[in-house]
Parts: structure tokens; C-alpha cells; sequence
């Protein structure tokens, strides 16, 4: 009974996965192995040849792998009218906030201290604040994104990667 339930999921895994197309599209930039995969559902932030000054974000709804366009959120995007294209680093970004948090922290105790007590605040404790803020806002602002010009550091590419069905690898010959 056991081996029979196994061999129907397995079935089913398998009737369900033929049905499955998987289109992705795929971020390669020059002289790195690795690619930047994206799937339906993820948020993308790019320029196009029509807004050439305007960051757009958003939502990939479908990937249309015959017409090389995006279904998203704002509507269509062809992928030949994306010019500029940005990656987001999110731990390096929260690394920033964190920094500047710190730093804003020290200045406030520092001013409480100050303030309660004989200590004075001095140009040393606001270096030491000064200074994790200035590295979280250079981190925050600078180091957690890239922007890659397509076609000049980067490609962007459109990928059916399912497996065929049974029916177009071998079809019937009448």
C-alpha cells in the first residue's frame, strides 16, 4: 500500500511538472560566470529608451519568452527598450541604516550624558558619531546598488528552461 501511494505521487509530480513552463529572464554582466536570475513576482528596477531620466520599479507579472517583452505591473516592457539596469545589494543597505542608526545613537547619548552628568560631550564623541554615519550613508546611498548599461557591461536575456514533453521529443509520424 505504501509503495502504491509513492508511485502515485510520483505520477502526479511528474503530470504536474510537464505542464510547468519555466520562463526566466537573466541579467549576464561581462566578465563574471554567474547571471542575475529573475522570475515572475520579482521586482526589477530599470530605465527605458521613452524615460531616459526616470527609474522604473516594478512587479515582473509574466515573461514572454516569443516576444522578448515583460508583462509587469506598469504594463508591457520590450527588453530591447531597457537602457540601464539596477541591482539592489538589501544587506548592505541595512548595514548602512544600521551604521547611521549607531551613530545618531551616540551623539544622543553622548548629549544625555552631557546634559546629566559632569562629562562633557566632546570632538571625540562626535567623530566616533560622525563618523559610523558618514559610512552608513556612503554604504546606504553608494555601495548597496549597481547599475549596469545594457549592452555595454551587461545583456539581458529572455530563457524557456522546461523540459520538453514526451509529444516534442518524439513526435508522432503519421
Amino acid at each position: 500500500m505504501k509503495m502504491m501511494k509513492v508511485a502515485l505521487l510520483i505520477i502526479f509530480w511528474m503530470q504536474a511538472q510537464s505542464g510547468i513552463s519555466q520562463v526566466l529572464m537573466q541579467l549576464e554582466i561581462f566578465k563574471e560566470v554567474k547571471a542575475i536570475k529573475y522570475y515572475p513576482g520579482d521586482v526589477i528596477h530599470y530605465k527605458v529608451k521613452q524615460f531616459p531620466k526616470d527609474w522604473r520599479q516594478s512587479k515582473i507579472e509574466r515573461i514572454l519568452f516569443d516576444e522578448k517583452m515583460l508583462i509587469t505591473n506598469d504594463g508591457l516592457v520590450k527588453l530591447e527598450d531597457i537602457t540601464e539596469f539596477r541591482v539592489y545589494k538589501p544587506n548592505v543597505y541595512a548595514l548602512g541604516l544600521r551604521l547611521i542608526q549607531a551613530g545618531v545613537v551616540w551623539w544622543t547619548y553622548g548629549a544625555i550624558i552631557h546634559i546629566f552628568t559632569e562629562n562633557k560631550f566632546t570632538w571625540s564623541t562626535f567623530a566616533i558619531g560622525a563618523t559610523a554615519a558618514g559610512i552608513g550613508f556612503i554604504l546606504k546611498k553608494w555601495v548597496s546598488r549597481r547599475t549596469f548599461k545594457i549592452k555595454k557591461n551587461a545583456n539581458l536575456r529572455i530563457l524557456d528552461v522546461s523540459f520538453p514533453t514526451p509529444d516534442q521529443i518524439n513526435p508522432k509520424r503519421v
